[in-house]
């Protein structure tokens, strides 16, 4: 009471628009534009992130911090919102449950970046990439056997317009990925379907 810097609403603590923790009974208010770092880490009774009563909601918010959902081991679907632009590093990593991760709108989405081992250690198969994106980080999808459908062309996909950041912080091609563990078979809907097989 009387704290100008946090406060609680929906069974979360805030600061300045940041969730800074929740817990599996959340309700994320509006005015939250951020989930920060390690909000919910370790939630083990998280099973689900999309809208509905007592679920943790992802519309509004802008970004995803470092290790936001890390080790939820019962979560198992994501629906990420037009409105997200990064996923922070680490920040699904060891979801083990995790099997669906979706992009609302994927044609519309804002996504520029997925952090370094962002969605690793996961049960996810398959995913589809909005054509936004910039950057995916080392080992995105670090364990996982998966499918990548990619909504933009063939060229954005090995020209460079998609990059990784080495683990010397340097941009490389995306499609020169040797140091990834898995494979990843990659469709580019914009490009009539080609499909590529790269290392991930």
């Amino acid at each position: 009471k009387g704290n100008i810097n946090y406060y609680s609403e929906g069974n979360c603590i805030i600061s300045f628009g940041k969730l800074i923790i929740g817990c599996k009974s959340s309700v994320i208010p509006q005015e939250v534009t951020v989930i920060g770092e390690g909000a919910f880490q370790g939630c083990q009774g998280l099973e689900r992130i999309d809208s509905g009563d007592h679920v943790a909601s992802l519309r509004g918010i802008t970004a995803i911090e470092d290790y936001a959902f890390m080790g939820c081991s019962s979560l198992k679907n994501v629906i990420i919102p037009t409105s997200v632009v990064s996923i922070g590093e680490g920040a699904f990593d060891s979801c083990e449950a995790l099997a669906t991760v979706s992009f609302s709108e994927a044609e519309h989405s804002k996504l520029k970046t997925i952090g370094k081992e962002a969605f690793a250690h996961c049960a996810v198969t398959s995913i589809r990439l909005p054509a936004s994106l910039t950057k995916i980080g080392v080992g995105a999808f670090l364990g996982d056997k998966i499918n990548v459908s990619y909504l933009g062309t063939t060229d954005d996909w090995i020209s460079g317009k998609i990059n990784v950041c080495s683990a010397g912080e340097e941009d490389v091609n995306m499609y020169d990925r040797d140091y990834y563990d898995g494979l990843c078979n990659v469709i580019c809907e914009a490009s009539d379907n080609a499909t590529y097989l790269v290392r991930y």
